[in-house]
């Protein structure tokens, strides 16, 4: 485990990893307080060295033949959802 594994895991975050090949339609995944998300590569994915850790996976579906998003674009659109969620609104 790295520090950033370890620190997350001693502050009670929840992991959510983004993963185009499956899990939990993302807007249908009810988020903990504590929430992070990992997101890989737009080439290689998520660092292998993440999948010793507890998590769950959420993806984003999309329409026609597209099948992945921008690296950025996707933590975007979790971290909007995620703090939708909690009635956050930046005001």
């Amino acid at each position: 485990m790295n520090d950033i594994q370890r620190w997350l895991d001693e502050n009670g975050f929840t992991l959510y990893f983004a993963d185009a090949a499956g899990g939990s339609i993302y807007s249908n995944v009810e988020y903990a307080p504590r929430s992070a998300v990992v997101v890989g590569s737009e080439k290689y994915g998520i660092s292998p060295e993440w999948s010793t850790v507890h998590h769950l996976s959420v993806h984003i579906p999309m329409m026609g033949t597209v099948d992945s998003l921008n690296a950025g674009v996707a933590a975007s659109i979790l971290a909007y959802e995620i703090r939708g969620q909690f009635g956050l609104t930046g005001h």
